[in-house]
C-alpha cells in the first residue's frame, strides 16, 4: 500500500506551521516585524510575501526562506498582513 498523501493544510494552518521561524526573523528586523502576504486565486502557494517597512538583505532572505515552502488550501485572491515578534 501506499502511503496517503498529507492532507493540504489550510492557509491559517501553512502560516501557523512557520510562525517559530517567522518570530527568530523578527529578531533581525529589531522587534516587530509585519509580513505582507498575497493569495492568487485558486492557487495554493503565495503570489507575494513580503516585508513591510523597513528592510534589508539578510531579514528578507529569512522571510523568503521560512515561507518558500509554504502550500495550502486554494482560495481567493487576497492580501492581508501578519505581525511576528521575537
Amino acid at each position: 500500500a501506499s502511503p496517503q498523501p498529507t492532507p493540504t493544510p489550510t492557509m491559517q494552518g501553512a502560516l501557523d506551521a512557520v510562525a517559530a521561524p517567522l518570530r527568530r526573523c523578527s529578531a533581525l528586523a529589531g522587534g516587530l516585524l509585519l509580513v505582507e502576504f498575497t493569495t492568487r486565486d485558486q492557487r495554493d502557494t503565495f503570489g507575494r510575501v513580503a516585508v513591510v517597512g523597513n528592510t534589508h538583505a539578510d531579514l528578507d532572505r529569512c522571510v523568503r526562506e521560512a515561507t518558500a515552502d509554504l502550500r495550502f488550501e486554494p482560495r481567493h485572491a487576497e492580501t492581508f498582513t501578519k505581525e511576528y515578534s521575537p
